[in-house]
């Protein structure tokens, strides 16, 4: 995929000390299209979707496969900062939400060229905050714990997509 990968991943997530956004991105469907077309598609597949979300992140955070067909954004320092301040302050949630729809609109229209394939992602996302930057000090989250939230939201995210799906 070109992307980093989970060492790398790790190396990152357990240094982090600035305020970041986690987007943790799961394909859908993956094991049937493996299953129906092959390992040959199954791979060129990964490789479509992580073309994507490298040219959708790469300028504001690094972008990781974790695993299988599980991929990773972390957003560079200040970045997330400086994106919501770009997008006219809206929150921060609503412009990570705009992100990842543009992920979602960049694979629909692949999925234009390949009908049969019919593939997609599940997205969650969490928003940690530097212990200076935490707005309650008592609702501060560590790295590992906004990395899980982000995690639980993909894995909402994609039962939501199989029940439409359904």
């Amino acid at each position: 995929t070109s992307l980093l990968n989970r060492r790398a991943f790790d190396n990152k997530l357990y240094t982090i000390k600035y305020t970041t956004a986690i987007i943790i991105i799961d394909c859908n469907n993956f094991k049937k299209i493996n299953d129906t077309y092959g390992h040959t598609c199954g791979d060129w597949t990964l490789a479509k979707i992580a073309e994507l979300i490298f040219s959708i992140y790469h300028d504001i955070g690094f972008c990781y496969r974790i695993g299988g067909d599980e991929f990773c954004v972390i957003l560079r320092p200040h970045m997330l900062k400086k994106l919501t301040y770009e997008t006219e302050n809206i929150d921060s949630y609503q412009m990570l939400s705009n992100l990842m729809k543009r992920l979602d609109d960049a694979i629909k229209e692949l999925s234009k060229d390949h009908k049969k394939l019919q593939y997609g992602v599940s997205q969650g996302y969490g928003i940690y905050y530097s212990i200076s930057d935490s707005p309650d000090i008592k609702q501060y989250m560590s790295i590992e714990q906004v990395y899980k939230l982000a995690d639980d939201r993909m894995y909402e995210a994609k039962e939501r997509n199989k029940k439409i799906v359904c």
